[in-house]
């Protein structure tokens, strides 16, 4: 009867003197709760471990916990005080609905993000959490951020949090204070190790590629004309010259955007009383954004047919080779970067490994360090940049930079005014974002080069050189640090400096004349890809980011019920092509519905180039451009001058899901049988979890493409073309996609939350289902109970949607997974890793170097369901399979940071002998 249950944490305290009086199953019941966020602490006072020992033990660790065994009073006391204390710290970690997004990996590392909310202010406390693999977890399966890593640890460790270290770089109120001043001395933003690189563009935005960049910083020796441009990017009034309010204004401005937090906030204890909590910070929280890791150019594609390349050595002076093969090996020592977008208004780059030369033994070795977790830069979008003032005045949580980040390798003229010229065209490395619910622009970063290449300690055995990056020298002048060496351009690094900002896109047009902006806020991340287009008499290859029209942030619905349901929208109702090279969009068209989700692009053919795309809308409907076909004119596809060009590449409907919004891309996956593609996707409004509309239940649904093309008869199909699987039903021994497809009615407001992953004929996806249909508010307008919820992870088989993994609790199969709250994307790791984890207990010399703790819990631990599920998926592989020790582990991330490892997927080698061929 608790109105506020879905606002707190719950937990059992079992306190026991170990005699079994219960006939019931205490560990099955344990982990009934476990899933649903109630973890138990189990204390056995006065009880040996040989006395009942084993079964409070298997308690404790089915219930997230590990048993406890006080022998006396005092230790028991203390016991106590120190479950009340766990319990304390993990009810302030984490209260929103949100969950903390992740998850990349790159060498042997894994990169997880947290955020702490923060009641009364628009800005939260972020981190991102850099362990060396695999993943410690304490007894609730989150992870042990405790274990640091020592000097010479190498696994199992948390190695940097980037929001500590931003906390290292950045200046107390008092100090931006003194820097504002004329005369002031110690400015935040500069080449320093211990400044910051933030950036903004000034001025009016214009066609020219580059966008100019400016550090975020004016002070009392900055000119009015400096002034003036700040001001006006900010959204902030700019006399010419600025009045000193004005100017006082900005200045606070800037200083909320650098200054360190250092705030308390009040923390509820289990006896009811409240206790403060101090959080120093400065990086905001991570709420959508997955950090994106960049490392050297890694297109397996393209460096397979060496695109663009004529032949050449990669060294050729008379002719040099424009080919990816020569720009993968300029580049192939690239220090790594994690690229992360946030709700303080900024991208940020962060330092996740730098190439280090030593000599040993007479030989030069070169390894990549783990990265100190310091930021490269930041950047301030222009539309970013225009709510850095409400994030400094609002007390309600803010979305401003919030959508994930998406990079490629495109072969385009970096330097142009507006016109590119074929002759200057080059391998680029771009990273490219949408700001979904915090904005209405797409922009795009040039991140190619951070660093000078040179020969390092020497060359190659065959004295050619190695491109050994050299980050800025340090403050002694000589040991680099992770500074970026071309932070301001210059001879050696390349056309542009590290990073530029290409364009920034946004689309103020009314083309379907309905009195409404086209481009909502830009929820669809952009997609990379290659078309290929005709210019007059010529065929060439563009490369373009896809996304779809977004969402109306003031969407208001219709009166009619018909409308009410189909989530009727007069912005985003459209399909965006932008040519990556200059920012202009070379492609658009409108659909039924808005357009949210990611777009889904296939390259059916395997020949590099696009050839067709997949998406839903807000209406229900699944499209298909069909893009294989003769390449279109490309001045007919910005302007279509006759019907026959404007039909090429036109979206058409091939599913209706009877009024259900579609958020999240399809997974386009392949049925070799039948040399066809399946397409998985579900549904359900994922921009306001608590609405429900009129009686409608939740789906999910794998549909067929039967080489599906415009103007083809009987579509949009609808679920009476395909099979349905309840999911509750015994398995089935029919391959369901030879039939056409399946698809799963969800419970009642349940709605899909994540993105499609299939892998191996496996197909995982999640859903959430709020618990009430209305949270209530609290005075700031915000949610306090929006965490009322349970997740649901659905494991089965691609082609008939049978269950894979058992229900502990009913020894039954089952196709779903629930746990308590929120879950993250699935996300792939290979489990194997290079670090060691016995350590070298022999080594005098490394006294850090000891072996883990044992037993020590890792998120690559393989339970014996886990094993049942790999063995389950191995029977679907050929028998000539020969299967890797180390698996590949389809994991998620709780709301409560708890890993989910929800199957391991076998690894398969097939031994032949070439010789008989």
């Amino acid at each position: 009867g608790d109105p506020n249950w879905g606002c707190r944490d719950v937990f059992v305290l079992m306190l026991t003197d170990g005699i079994e009086t219960c006939s019931s199953n205490g560990p099955a019941e344990a982990e009934t709760l476990f899933n649903a966020g109630v973890k138990t602490y189990v204390v056995g006072f006065g009880v040996e471990s040989a006395a009942g020992g084993d079964s409070l033990d298997e308690i404790a660790e089915a219930g997230g916990t590990v048993a406890i065994r006080p022998q006396n009073i005092d230790q028991l006391i203390e016991s106590l005080r120190e479950v009340f204390n766990e319990i304390q710290s993990q009810t302030a970690a984490f209260s929103s609905a949100a969950v903390p997004s992740v998850q990349t990996n790159v060498a042997d590392k894994v990169f997880l993000t947290r955020f702490t909310s923060v009641k009364g202010s628009a800005r939260w406390d972020g981190h991102i959490d850099a362990f060396l693999k695999p993943v410690p977890l304490k007894s609730d399966a989150t992870p042990d951020r405790d274990r640091r890593c020592g000097p010479n640890d190498t696994a199992a460790c948390l190695s940097w949090d980037a929001g500590e270290e931003l906390v290292d770089q950045s200046l107390l109120d008092t100090e931006i204070d003194a820097a504002l001043l004329p005369g002031g001395t110690g400015d935040p933003v500069g080449s320093a190790e211990d400044q910051r690189r933030i950036y903004f563009s000034p001025g009016v935005p214009s066609a020219s590629v580059p966008e100019p960049l400016d550090f975020l910083w004016r002070d009392g020796d900055s000119s009015s004309a400096e002034w003036r441009e700040l001001l006006f990017s900010l959204g902030l009034p700019a006399s010419n010259p600025p009045t000193t309010a004005e100017k006082d204004l900005g200045a606070q401005i800037l200083k909320d955007t650098l200054r360190v937090r250092d705030i308390t906030i009040p923390v509820e204890r289990p006896d009811g009383s409240t206790e403060n909590q101090r959080l120093i910070y400065v990086l905001g929280d991570i709420f959508h954004s997955d950090p994106l890791v960049i490392s050297n150019p890694n297109d397996f594609s393209l460096f397979s047919v060496d695109y663009n390349g004529n032949g050449k050595p990669c060294d050729d002076s008379t002719e040099p080779n424009p080919g990816y093969r020569c720009y993968f090996e300029k580049h192939l020592n690239r220090r790594k970067m994690l690229l992360v977008n946030s709700n303080d208004g900024q991208t940020h780059a962060f330092d996740a490994g730098i190439l280090r030369e030593r000599t040993e033994g007479g030989q030069t070795i070169r390894e990549f360090d783990n990265g100190t977790g310091r930021e490269l830069f930041s950047i301030v979008s222009r539309s970013s940049a225009l709510q850095l003032q409400p994030l400094a005045e609002e007390t309600r949580h803010r979305y401003t930079t919030d959508g994930p980040l998406t990079q490629a390798d495109v072969f385009i003229d970096p330097v142009h005014n507006g016109t590119p010229s074929e002759d200057q065209r080059e391998w680029r490395t771009v990273a490219i974002s949408a700001q979904r619910e915090g904005g209405r622009s797409v922009f795009a970063l040039d991140i190619t080069q951070p660093d000078l290449l040179g020969d390092g300690i020497d060359a190659d055995s065959n004295g050619d050189l190695v491109n050994i990056p050299s980050p800025l020298a340090g403050t002694d002048g000589t040991v680099p640090d992770h500074v970026p060496s071309c932070w301001n351009g210059g001879s050696g690094c390349g056309p542009v400096a590290f990073p530029a900002k290409l364009w920034e896109f946004t689309d103020l047009s009314d083309d379907d004349n309905n009195g409404f902006e086209d481009l909502g806020d830009t929820w669809s991340t952009p997609v990379p890809a290659l078309i290929r287009v005709r210019v007059g008499t010529d065929v060439e290859d563009r490369w373009v980011a896809i996304f779809g029209g977004g969402i109306d942030p003031d969407f208001v619905e219709s009166d009619d019920a018909d409308s009410d349901i189909r989530h009727v929208r007069v912005v985003g109702n459209w399909l965006y092509m932008v040519d990556i090279e200059t920012g202009e969009a070379i492609y658009k068209k409108r659909v039924d519905g808005a357009v949210p989700s990611r777009i889904a692009v296939a390259d059916l053919n395997r020949d590099l180039v696009a050839d067709a795309l997949y998406f839903g809308t807000t209406s229900g409907f699944l499209y298909k451009v069909d893009m294989s076909g003769t390449a279109p004119d490309l001045a007919a596809l910005t302007n279509p001058a006759n019907a026959t060009e404007e039909a090429l590449w036109r979206p058409f409907k091939i599913f209706d899901t009877e009024n259900r919004p579609i958020y999240y891309p399809p997974a386009v996956i392949n049925v070799a049988q039948q040399g066809k593609f399946a397409l998985g996707f579900g549904t359900g409004d994922r921009e306001d979890l608590w609405r429900f509309p009129n009686g409608l239940t939740g789906k999910y649904f794998m549909v067929v493409d039967q080489a599906f093309a415009q103007g083809d008869g009987g579509l949009p199909l609808d679920q009476t073309d395909l099979t349905e699987v309840l999911i509750d039903s015994s398995p089935t021994a029919d391959d369901l996609l030879a039939s056409g497809g399946w698809f799963m009615t969800l419970r009642q407001g349940e709605r899909q939350i994540s993105t499609t992953f299939a892998l191996a004929g496996v197909t995982i996806f999640t859903t959430y289902k709020p618990d009430v249909p209305n949270p209530t508010t609290g005075p700031d307008g915000e949610r306090v109970c929006s965490a009322t919820g349970e997740s649901r992870v659905y494991i089965v088989f691609t082609d008939n949607a049978n269950p894979i993994r058992t229900d502990p609790a009913t020894d039954s199969r089952t196709r779903f997974l629930s746990i308590a709250g929120f879950v993250t994307n699935p996300f792939l790791e290979l489990t194997g890793t290079k670090n060691r984890l016995d350590g070298d207990p022999d080594d005098p010399d490394n006294p850090d170097d000891d072996p883990l703790p044992d037993p020590t819990r890792t998120s690559d631990d393989l339970t014996d369901e886990l094993r049942d599920i790999m063995n389950e998926i191995k029977q679907r592989f050929p028998e000539v399979c020969r299967f890797t020790n180390r698996p590949k582990g389809i994991k998620l991330q709780g709301q409560d940071t708890r890993q989910i490892y929800a199957a391991p997927v076998p690894v398969c080698t097939v031994i032949h002998s070439w010789r008989d061929l």
